[in-house]
């Protein structure tokens, strides 16, 4: 799990794609978004 956040925070392109993706919930890339400036 703390690769795939690393990984998030890393990319923007993947912020992107989060919600496309079934391997993170809807609450998990909203938290990683509220965290970037």
């Amino acid at each position: 799990d703390s690769a795939k956040l690393s990984t998030l925070a890393n990319a923007d392109c993947l912020l992107i794609r989060a919600p496309n993706a079934p391997a993170i919930t809807k609450g998990t890339q909203v938290k990683i978004m509220l965290l970037r400036p």
